[in-house]
């Protein structure tokens, strides 16, 4: 019987791995020699939008008076792209969109193509389509715009598609109408509804604010199923219109917040809260983070009263903003996304992470108390189950994730590098304000220390610098508004007049500086006109992840008027009448509008009651406390005496004195 005999694969298998070896090795060897993508000018840049663009088949330029005589010497359009660098619908645009050769090639022929980054060129972002934006619900951190070279707008790719043939289609019709317009067979002018926007916001007709048709379209356009205020194309956490709620609907408020903190948009593993997600639920959250938006949503959570969940959110933001986002003394912009298949490696666990990293006990904890369970919670992130789970179950939970968070503190961050006065100024006016609302005496004085830093970028008598290092770009009017806002909530803190003298000289500063029309003021500076044609000249009225500068500005006026007669025996009718002009001045566009506007109500409601509380006596810090408690959102000031303690509420300058909280209360319920 012959035998069978059996081939022996080893040797081949053995030469197969020798020669991928080989391979391999020989790969890195000649690397060296393998030409790199060509780099064009943003190969010098240190910002890390710009240099995201270094290696994309477009010849990029910053934004100058070149860049505009470029472009009206070669006849061309400019492409404006304006975005950031955490932006996730920015990141698949350079991934997909502006890497493909035809596009590239219709950009190099017919444009003058322009990157800038809309934190650095803040008045840039809110320059076109002012008006109508928040009804479009389109993402500000990711703009492309067609203009010539004075600047009019021959189009946009909003929102923006990464998808080749999309990109195409609207760089034929930017193109195409171009031309039309040259030839005089286009019946509309380029520019025209952006000039028109400005004239009616400069020029509008005075009216009455509708402060309960504000209320009812935020309430309409709230999703029932996380309590958040959606656009089209995702959820952007907004604070503002939470704090519209906890004014005049407490209740409705309540909903938003147990909504949101019970949400997978809170990071329990870092703390603080994700910037926006892809669904108008709140689902598949993008892991960025903004500080804007941790500083302005942490005085949310720290003004809603005594809630135990809503202060411990608030504290670890705030504890986040102190220490992750702060380069050098300085607030950073945003952290970027850490996704992985639509998973943060930092903040979200699978179940097999959890098999490895932690013991059977802890599992099951995390699956009662934060409901890690694969089947009803696929994006595994932690979410608290309910304000009342929190409270009853505090010390366990902590416990939890404390844990957990020490298996992830090898995963590593990023940040962006931009620093700013409008940001490190916000910020630090929110920590200002969340120190004394929470009464942490910590973090007051960490707040006081970014405060102090800000002070080092006044420059002359009342201005301020854009920038640590100094640069030339000119500042805008969200620097001004953030460091008076600053000074603001420093003096409410620690009673200092010093600081509200500081913050008053730059506060009026700023309304000389950058007004357009009475009560209208422009986000960029006059020095910016050396650089941007006049229709970017314009006022911002719409919210972003901050109150709009218009609604700051009426309600730092106001407030700082109500400071003068208190505290510093002066006198502010010149900031009064701004502000109730201000108010009246923009009332028609934010009553046809709404949405997006909510910062503008909730400032101009400051602006026509015109009501404050001021509270004398020994025990001035423990009473107002109480005042804050009992009436959360009004503007308290306290001011130490060796009398007895009094309530004081002041209504158009007229007092009228209160014995106890109690008694005051009543005046401030919502009508």
């Amino acid at each position: 019987m012959p035998q069978r005999r059996t081939r022996s694969y080893y040797p081949a298998a053995t030469w197969s791995v020798i020669l991928v070896g080989l391979v391999a090795l020989a790969g890195a060897a000649l690397r060296k020699y393998i030409p790199r993508p060509p780099l064009n000018a943003m190969q010098r840049e240190t910002d890390p939008y710009l240099v995201a663009g270094a290696t994309q088949p477009i010849q990029w330029r910053t934004l100058s008076q070149e860049t505009f005589a470029e472009a009206r010497r070669e006849d061309k359009l400019i492409f404006l792209l304006i975005g950031q660098a955490s932006s996730l619908t920015g990141q698949l645009l350079d991934r997909y969109g502006l890497t493909d050769s035809e596009t590239a090639d219709t950009i190099r022929r017919n444009f003058v193509p322009v990157r800038v980054d809309a934190i650095a060129h803040p008045y840039l972002a809110a320059a076109y389509d002012p008006v109508r934006r928040p009804m479009d619900g389109w993402d500000p951190a990711c703009q492309i715009w067609y203009l010539d070279s004075n600047g009019l707008s021959y189009g946009s790719l909003l929102p923006i598609s990464t998808n080749p043939s999309v990109m195409q289609s609207s760089l034929s019709s930017s193109i195409a109408y171009y031309m039309d317009v040259k030839a005089r067979t286009k019946d509309i002018p380029a520019g025209r509804s952006q000039r028109g926007q400005i004239k009616d916001l400069v020029e509008a007709s005075f009216e009455e604010p509708n402060f309960k048709g504000q209320l009812q379209a935020l309430l309409q356009s709230r999703d029932p199923g996380s309590g958040a205020w959606p656009a089209k194309y995702g959820t952007r956490l907004q604070a503002t219109p939470l704090l519209f709620l906890l004014e005049h609907a407490p209740v409705e408020a309540a909903f938003s917040l147990e909504k949101l903190a019970t949400s997978g948009m809170v990071d329990w593993v870092n703390g603080g809260f994700f910037s926006c997600a892809r669904q108008p639920a709140l689902m598949n959250p993008d892991f960025e983070k903004s500080a804007v938006t941790n500083s302005a949503l942490a005085e949310v959570f720290s003004r809603a009263g005594d809630n135990e969940l809503y202060r411990e959110i608030a504290k670890e933001a705030c504890k986040e903003l102190t220490t992750d986002f702060m380069r050098e003394g300085w607030v950073v912009a945003n952290r970027y996304g850490d996704e992985a298949a639509n998973r943060s490696r930092r903040s979200s666990f699978s179940p097999r992470f959890l098999a490895d990293h932690v013991d059977g006990i802890t599992r099951d904890r995390s699956v009662g108390l934060l409901r890690l369970d694969p089947r009803k919670n696929p994006a595994m992130l932690p979410k608290v189950t309910s304000s009342d789970s929190f409270r009853d179950n505090k010390g366990q939970l902590l416990a939890v994730l404390d844990t957990l968070r020490q298996t992830k503190t090898d995963v590593e961050q990023r940040f962006t590098n931009q620093v700013t006065a409008s940001i490190h100024g916000y910020v630090t006016a929110r920590l200002l304000t969340c120190a004394r609302l929470l009464g942490d005496p910590v973090l007051a004085k960490k707040a006081n220390e970014l405060f102090e830093k800000l002070q080092n970028l006044r420059t002359g008598e009342n201005d301020v610098l854009r920038d640590p290092k100094g640069d030339a770009e000119p500042a805008c009017l969200a620097d001004y508004l953030t460091y008076s806002d600053a000074a603001l909530q420093a003096t409410l803190l620690m009673g200092d007049a010093d600081s509200a003298k500081d913050g008053l000289r730059v506060l009026r500063r700023a309304i000389e500086f950058f007004s357009l029309a009475p009560g209208v003021l422009s986000y960029a500076s006059p020095e910016c006109a050396d650089i941007l044609p006049p229709n970017t000249i314009v006022p911002q009225v719409v919210d972003g992840e901050m109150e709009s500068t218009s609604a700051m500005a009426i309600r730092l006026a106001i407030q700082y008027a109500w400071l003068c007669e208190s505290l510093l025996g002066a006198n502010a009718d010149d900031l009064r009448a701004f502000a109730r002009t201000s108010t009246d001045r923009f009332a028609k566009t934010a009553n046809s509008i709404q949405i997006g506007y909510t910062g503008y109500f909730r400032a101009a409601l400051m602006a026509k009651s015109d009501r404050y509380i001021v509270v004398r006596g020994r025990d001035v810090k423990s009473v107002s406390q109480e005042v804050l408690r009992q009436l959360p959102m009004q503007f308290v000031l306290a001011i130490p005496t060796k009398d007895q303690t009094k309530l004081t509420v002041v209504i158009g300058k007229k007092a009228i004195e209160f014995p106890s909280v109690d008694a005051l209360s009543a005046v401030f319920q919502v009508r």
